[in-house]
């Protein structure tokens, strides 16, 4: 199957698959710290990467987490490259795309459940640096500032001292 990127979207199927291995690092670090919160992690979003189209407008977090106690919320999972960078100290923000707070606010409202970004930030060598967790239904979104990605992507820059623990 040939990756036909959408008008104004510059990313290469190459890239998109390059780009989706560190997502399945993030995804197994994901797996380990919730495990470790006495919580089960289960697939709320559809995996995407292998279909022919899907629309931006339906974008939901890749899980669903249940925890002893009750408690539960969706999280969605990235990983990022942080260039010239030797320790997660060293990062001071990170972004989140548009689009996607658009689909995290909607799954939350849907579902009555908070929603979380789980970043995982990688060395430009592969090499995990650290991890963040941001509480969505927390950020004040309309007070951070947006910029143009290389992709073309529209994106919020969220500063590190936003994030905070579930």
């Amino acid at each position: 199957m040939k990756f036909k990127p959408h008008k104004g979207i510059i990313k290469s199927h190459e890239v998109f698959l390059e780009l989706e291995k560190l997502h399945d690092k993030a995804v197994n670090v994901f797996l380990v710290e919730i495990g470790r919160m006495g919580c089960e992690a289960k697939r709320f979003g559809l995996e995407r990467r292998y279909s022919k189209k899907w629309y931006y407008a339906d974008y939901r977090p890749d899980f669903k987490v249940e925890c002893r106690g009750g408690r539960k919320f969706l999280v969605d999972v990235k990983a990022k490259i942080a260039r010239g960078v030797a320790d997660i100290s060293e990062i001071k923000h990170t972004y989140a795309n548009v689009r996607h707070v658009k689909g995290y606010l909607k799954a939350s409202k849907e579902t009555g459940l908070e929603v979380w970004l789980f970043i995982v930030f990688f060395d430009e060598f592969g090499y995990m640096l650290g991890h963040k967790w941001f509480n969505v239904n927390k950020i004040e979104w309309d007070k951070l500032e947006k910029a143009r990605m290389w992709d073309g992507n529209l994106v919020y820059v969220i500063p590190l001292s936003l994030s905070s623990t579930p």
